[in-house]
């Protein structure tokens, strides 16, 4: 099934979105601003990874929360009472396509000072990220260059002015002095080598993880003695092979504990390794279940007889994983009895235990993107699961825009729901901002999500989309002042299909379109004639002008001047993706016909993607074009005037930078335009972009970003006046995509 979209065409750019509000321009001034827009909170998301307590009532948990292809820094604060979500800086990095962020580690070695390590990154590729408390704020801390490709797992300070990082990435150890973080001189190891944790206690320090020695992981222990790091030899249990220390906690320089797993046979087990100021030795861990794989992930020593270890059991490949805790009273190991959040599944990855009687726990709970952060508590006698705020990521985003007058506009799109489907959105515009609108959705299907949306006036509008199940189909909802309604929508019971924009001249005349797809991607075209929609034959190119055996179709924009006259723009891609040329048909009033359109310089891919018609001899369509396919190659707007007898191309106001695309239009008179997409510059990061008509000359408009975004995209633009424009899209803070709305007075 082929989801509906507004940026369908492969070469696009890829977008994200979310909004923080500014503070419109002065009225004197006619200018873009921000506009307050409501997403709806998608399911729960979130990982715990590491806890830390400067005080009793001072304590830090961090991880991170996934949404979509990208994912969010999660930080929760405890003040003696509750745990509480708090907002973190965002590391501005020039990140654009799947780009993410996430802790993994937190220590606080005084009452106002605490360190968090963790990457942010960058289509794959890592970048260390270290954030500083100062007992008030958070703030980024500048990372050593040799790190700059690497994730931070862990960090421990034996002072606020002695901390050390480590990074599984390549053994990389980073050293804080009390002003500035540099990279420690480390010990030469196997490539392929990775560091997990590391303590500090007094001068002496230890690293723990993995050595990647004859394709297999032997254990690897560094020691910092107060002046440079060096290898120390630890012992492997018998026969054991993919060995991994995971964490390790130091009570005192002569009384540490190291805690992972190795494998043997076909089983995980537990590991644990001691320290008594001489040597390291492996300690006899309780069998926790019978026949159980099990890993240790995280250990806390509040002294040097009472320590916990906390990570996970399995009972058998298809049971679930389960907690499991292990306790140290100074002469053996026991397994505590912990409470499991979810029965399905529930990891615990870190603890700090400040004393026998107060320990703290976190980790997730849930499977796949559908996790939640868990957060326990040791009160000396038993475990409890305390309550945990959790992560919502609005994960939404506004596709179309439609404004009747100045003061009302209708926005339609998606959103993840909790269920972790998608389901259709709408916004409506008002006072103070732009608020979310009840919309029904259809019974018995998975998905419904909106893309296209056309307002006559302030109570007479359609939107249109699609439903997902076994097959795709459109969805046409109706407003009729008061509420949102489903209107039957016709299709072929054989294929997906979808609805992509509308355009109606009045209560009684509208057209959607879309793709249809049966043997190859068809064009797809509906008409409103007051009472009922149905379907109208509408060409598609096949085979198409490069002579291809197929052509997939869609169309993307429609706009009618008049009931006798109307646009509908798209793409025609050729077999294997081996080209892409812009689509226009043509209505007049009795048929659809294809309509002789041109394609961008180098033209090899080009799509349109946007059409307004202001009269039916004045029209304009936007888009974008490439010379080459892939995200990398050079993009360019497009944009094309239709003078009532033929399509040419006009000249566009690119930024000059290397991608810049077009994906909606809208014209308030034959003179007066505006045109909204994005422009991802040379770093990948998309910006919105505005490209402006007066006369015939089409310039670049400033319009602002969210701060902290790191992609803002428009999809959609709407002017009920010459004066008055609404922009909708969505953007990005490293955690999922959120509406997007601007305005132009």
């Amino acid at each position: 099934m082929r989801t509906a979209s507004r940026l369908v065409v492969a070469i696009l750019l890829v977008t994200a979105a979310g909004v923080a509000y500014t503070a419109p321009a002065s009225s004197s001034v006619p200018a873009w601003s921000i506009v307050p827009s409501a997403g709806p909170p998608g399911a729960p998301s979130g990982f715990l990874s590491s806890v830390a307590c400067a005080s009793a009532t001072n304590c830090f948990a961090v991880g991170d929360f996934a949404s979509g292809y990208s994912g969010g820094v999660l930080l929760e604060h405890f003040d003696g009472t509750v745990w509480s979500l708090v907002s973190l800086p965002i590391p501005d990095t020039g990140i654009g396509t799947n780009a993410s962020a996430v802790l993994s580690d937190v220590a606080c070695p005084g009452p106002t000072t605490c360190f968090a390590v963790g990457a942010g990154s960058i289509d794959k590729k890592s970048q260390a990220l270290i954030e500083r408390w100062d007992g008030t704020t958070w703030s980024i801390l500048s990372s050593p260059s040799a790190a700059l490709l690497n994730d931070l797992t862990s960090v421990a300070c034996s002072s606020e002015t002695q901390c050390f990082a480590v990074s599984n990435a390549s053994t990389q150890i980073v050293q804080w002095n009390g002003s500035t973080w540099s990279a420690a001189a480390s010990p030469s190891v196997p490539d392929g080598s990775a560091l997990f944790g590391v303590s500090c206690a007094s001068t002496i320090c230890f690293a723990v993880g993995s050595a990647y020695i004859n394709s297999q992981n032997a254990l690897l222990i560094e020691e910092w003695n107060g002046t440079a790091w060096s290898v120390v030899t630890s012992p492997a249990p018998a026969g054991a092979s993919f060995l991994e220390l995971k964490a390790v906690s130091c009570a005192t320089p002569t009384s540490c504990l190291a805690v992972g797993s190795y494998e043997l046979g076909q089983n995980t087990d537990v590991l644990i390794e001691r320290w008594n100021g001489t040597s390291w030795s492996i300690a006899t861990s309780p069998k926790f279940l019978t026949g159980a794989s099990g890993e240790l992930l995280d250990v806390s020593c509040s002294g040097a007889s009472d320590c916990t270890a906390v990570g996970d059991a399995r009972q058998g490949a298809k049971k679930p994983s389960l907690s499991l805790v292990e306790h140290w009273n100074g002469t053996s190991w026991s397994t505590v009895s912990s409470p499991n959040a979810d029965p399905k599944s529930d990891f615990l990855y870190g603890v700090s235990c400040s004393s026998s009687a107060s320990c703290l726990a976190v980790g997730f709970t849930g499977g796949g993107l559908a996790t939640s952060a868990t957060i326990e508590s040791w009160n000396g006698t038993r475990w409890s699961v305390v309550a945990t705020p959790q992560q919502t990521p609005s994960n939404s985003t506004l596709s179309e825009v439609s404004c009747p007058t100045p003061t009302t506009c209708f926005g339609v799109g998606q959103y993840v729901s909790a269920t972790g489907a998608a389901s259709a959105l709408i916004e409506r515009s008002g006072p103070t901002g732009w608020s979310v609108v009840a919309v029904p959705k259809p019974a018995g299907v998975r998905t419904a999500t909106l893309a296209g949306v056309s307002c006559v006036s302030v109570t007479a509008c359609f939107a249109v989309g699609q439903t997902g199940g076994s097959l795709g189909k459109p969805l046409i909802e109706r407003w009729n002042g008061k509420t949102w309604s489903i209107t039957p929508s016709p299709s072929d019971a054989r294929y997906d299909s979808y609805l992509t924009a509308v355009s109606c001249t009045s209560v009684k005349n509208c057209f959607a379109v879309g793709a249809l797809d049966a043997s190859t991607l068809e064009t797809f075209v509906e008409r409103w004639n007051g009472s009922k929609w149905s379907v109208v034959p509408s060409p598609s190119r096949r085979p198409s002008p490069n002579f291809e055996t197929e052509g997939v179709n869609s169309l993307q924009g429609v706009s009618c001047a008049t009931a006798t006259s109307c646009f509908a723009v798209g793409g025609d891609t050729g077999y294997n993706a081996n080209f892409n040329e812009t689509l226009v048909l043509r209505w007049n009033g009795s048929k659809w016909t294809i309509v002789k359109s041109p394609n961008g310089p180098g033209g090899k891919y080009s799509t349109l993607s946007g059409v307004s018609c202001p009269s039916a001899t004045n029209c304009y369509a936007v888009g974008n074009s490439s010379a080459a396919p892939g995200l990398t190659a050079p993009l360019h707007s497009l944009i094309e005037h239709w003078n009532g007898t033929a399509w040419t191309r006009v000249t566009s106001a690119d930024p000059g930078t290397r991608r810049n695309a077009l994906s909606s239009v809208s014209c308030a008179s034959a003179t007066s335009c505006v045109a909204v997409g994005g422009d991802s510059g040379t770093s990948g990061r998309n910006s919105t972009l505005v490209e402006n008509l007066s006369g015939t000359t089409w310039s670049t408009v400033p319009s602002p970003n969210p701060a902290g975004a790191v992609d803002a995209f428009f999809h959609a633009v709407s002017c009920p006046s010459a004066v008055t424009c609404f922009a909708v899209g969505d953007f990005d803070q490293f955690s999922a995509p959120r509406p997007l709305v601007e305005q132009y007075s």
